[in-house]
Order: structure tokens, then C-alpha cells, then sequence
């Protein structure tokens, strides 16, 4: 049928005419947003380590190269680990070129010790680490707190 409104160019583009020309306005806003989205997914903890369970804390600290060290927390662990304990200590520190890499040590009984390494915001870092070792250890270097050490024995597991 010719000439119905159905058939007339400027009626069947007004509506999306209208959202075209509200697009540039929205498009800063959707930048943001996808922007948001991806680091969210770049940044977010896996979903083993946020469903992790839950143990006893021995606390947390966020060091430059230097310190300063949370000695009760470093303590806590190396104790709960010569006992037996379950016990978990998060470490924040600075790496090489002083972007932040977290540690979290657990302490899972019967001498497991699972541990996590985030390295989404060091440059350099790989991302998400999950190690699962027999032992733990302490450092010969002279340290103002006890710094914990894994042997070889450790393998990389899924996150």
C-alpha cells in the first residue's frame, strides 16, 4: 500500500533517529562502564580464593621494601605452623618497582600450607597465583620479623 504511514521513510526512522542522536551523550557513560566491567574482571579476586575457607586469623600488614612488618601477625603464623593450627597471615608488600603484590599464607593443619599470590597490580606480575606446598619456612636473612619462605616441594595449582 503506497503512501500509508507505514511506508513513509521519515515516520519508520523518527524513533531511531531519536536514539541516534541521544547516542553521543550515552556514549561516555558506556565507556565508563566497560571500563568498570573490565577492571572489575582484571582486578577481582578468583572465585577459589573468595569462597576459601575460613581459618583463623593471624592478621594482615601492607609493607614497603623496608617494613613496616606486623611482628605479632608474622609470629602468629610461624607459631600456629609449629603447632599444627590452621591460621592464615595476608602480606602486602612492594615489589621491585613498588607496585603492591599480596600474599595470603594458609595454614591448612597436618603441615599443608596453601598459598595465594596476587600480582594483578604489579606491573610485571602474572596475575593470580595458588601454590600448595609441604612445608613452610623462615628466612636466614636477617629480617627485623620472621619472613616465611616455601620450599621446592610446592605445586602451582589451579586458582
Amino acid at each position: 500500500m503506497a503512501g500509508s504511514a507505514g511506508d513513509d521513510p521519515t515516520t519508520a526512522m523518527e524513533g531511531g533517529g531519536r536514539f541516534a542522536r541521544r547516542l553521543p551523550g550515552l556514549l561516555p557513560a558506556l565507556i565508563v562502564l566497560a571500563l568498570a566491567i573490565g577492571l572489575f574482571w582484571v582486578f577481582a579476586p578468583p572465585i577459589g580464593y573468595l569462597t576459601r575457607t575460613s581459618l583463623a586469623s593471624c592478621g594482615s600488614e601492607r609493607a614497603g621494601a623496608a617494613g613496616p612488618w606486623n611482628v605479632e601477625g608474622r609470629q602468629c603464623l610461624w607459631d600456629a605452623y609449629q603447632a599444627g593450627r590452621p591460621a592464615e597471615f595476608v602480606s602486602t608488600r612492594s615489589s621491585v618497582e613498588g607496585d603492591p603484590v599480596t600474599t595470603t599464607l594458609r595454614l591448612l593443619g597436618s603441615g599443608r600450607v596453601e598459598i595465594y599470590i596476587d600480582g594483578t597490580r604489579d606491573r610485571w606480575g602474572q596475575g593470580w597465583t595458588r601454590l600448595e606446598c609441604p612445608t613452610l619456612g623462615l628466612s636466614d636473612a636477617p629480617q627485623p620479623a620472621p619472613d616465611f619462605t616455601w620450599g621446592p616441594g610446592c605445586q602451582e595449582r589451579p586458582v
